[in-house]
């Protein structure tokens, strides 16, 4: 079965991204794996920690946190489970180390199709950073969500793209979930002038696109970005528009995306928007 990896960046409040996660998995017919990193560091026995800039720990005390992030996590599965219909299987890890390098210990060796991450509710830098650091090092998509996030079925899927022939391949891959809720794909290209804009109103041109992914749900659209209005706000204002229920952005796409993921651009929209963001990774030639 299909598996989505869920990181949780604190116990204490991660009920609701774990409900988030397991709803999203029971949509689309896949289980859920909950990850959660203790940051923290360990001292030999003997040696006294006070000259230590930080707070360090025994072996004895990381298990023993450990053990008591495992209880908590397995009750708020239990109240999860209890709470939503027909939930996912639900399977939880938890680890001692850096949140991004067991991120990416954990997606090395296992075949998972998403990684799920939450943004701070409180725009915590060092949480934002993490996202930041774990979509530039891991191949697999990451869908971001808001800390605080209710899941909605996907009724409404928005991928910025610009129309190049990898933008197919992707479109091609969102197809394969959102067939699940008969979600509507509308495929959105921000530029700066009327030419294209009039190109993609070309009702053969859709047609074109939608031979090539092979969903008839799908709709073709194209905004001219306004001076005093950024990139990252373009989109948002128009998944807004069309009630969306999901962004998806292709990293390393060469055209449209180098604007938007070389720049700050992804950040705000993953901080701004209350509406999740997956990003898809181009396959290295």
């Amino acid at each position: 079965m299909s598996t989505i990896l869920t990181y949780i960046n604190t116990i204490d409040e991660a009920e609701n991204i774990i409900c988030y996660a397991a709803e999203l998995a029971r949509d689309m017919e896949m289980s859920v794996d909950i990850l959660y990193a203790a940051e923290i560091q360990t001292y030999p026995t003997g040696m006294q920690p006070t000259t230590m800039p930080y707070m360090q720990y025994t072996n004895e005390q990381v298990e023993s946190i450990l053990a008591d992030a495992e209880s908590e996590i397995a009750r708020q599965i239990e109240r999860v489970n209890k709470k939503i219909k027909n939930p996912p299987q639900i399977k939880y890890f938890t680890k001692q180390g850096i949140s991004n390098h067991v991120i990416e210990e954990f997606t090395n060796k296992s075949k998972y199709d998403f990684v799920v991450l939450a943004t701070s509710s409180e725009n915590d830098s060092q949480i934002n950073e993490r996202n930041m650091d774990v979509i530039k090092h891991t191949d697999r998509p990451i869908w971001i969500i808001p800390e605080d996030a209710t899941y909605k079925q996907l009724k409404s899927i928005v991928y910025a793209t610009d129309y190049n022939e990898e933008d197919v391949e992707t479109m091609r891959k969102i197809t394969g979930f959102a067939e699940k809720t008969s979600a509507k794909i509308t495929a959105l290209h921000v530029n700066d002038n009327l030419d294209f804009e009039e190109k993609v109103k070309n009702k053969g041109f859709t047609d074109i696109l939608i031979e090539k992914v092979g969903y008839r749900n799908l709709e073709v659209s194209s905004m001219v970005q306004k001076e005093d209005t950024g990139l990252a706000d373009t989109i948002i204002d128009f998944s807004k528009l069309v009630h969306a229920d999901l962004i998806v952005i292709l990293k390393e796409n060469k055209g449209f995306f180098e604007r938007l993921f070389a720049s700050s651009n992804t950040k705000m929209i993953m901080n701004k928007t209350d509406i999740p963001v997956l990003i898809f990774q181009q396959k290295k030639s």
